[in-house]
């Protein structure tokens, strides 16, 4: 038999990843426009201090964040996952929404693995009956 405590917590995780996630989402409705890299960048270089402490951080040199902001690259899914953790961000979220943004072409793929998301962190925090 699971441990009641541990249910507990785990239950109080999804509950706060489902606020996060739901937050996330209602700031992209407002601003009408779903997380990009130039959002996630900026967020994860205040947390960092700066964007040269973030790429330090990255081990990257601070003129390939400009590329990446202006589009002439593309940061890659590790690339953005580690900037959603130091940003304090849901990192599977933000991953697959700036990488639907990065890649029009998989945008289906990564807004289906959203929703898939979102059903579980729901289906976790439910009452059990």
């Amino acid at each position: 038999m699971a441990d009641p405590s541990a249910t507990v917590c785990l239950r109080r995780n999804a509950s706060s990843l489902l606020r996060k996630f739901r937050q996330i989402l209602r700031n992209c409705a407002r601003r009408k426009k779903k997380m990009n890299v130039n959002d996630l960048i900026d967020r994860a270089g205040k947390v960092a201090g700066s964007l040269g402490k973030l790429a330090n951080a990255m081990h990257k040199h601070p003129a390939r964040l400009s590329e990446w902001k202006s589009g002439k690259r593309k940061p890659d899914a590790a690339e953005v996952a580690y900037m959603a953790k130091i940003a304090g961000l849901p990192v599977l979220i933000t991953v697959a929404m700036v990488e639907a943004e990065l890649h029009p072409e998989t945008a289906e793929l990564w807004n289906t693995a959203l929703g898939e998301i979102e059903a579980r962190l729901v289906q976790s925090v439910a009452p059990v009956r």
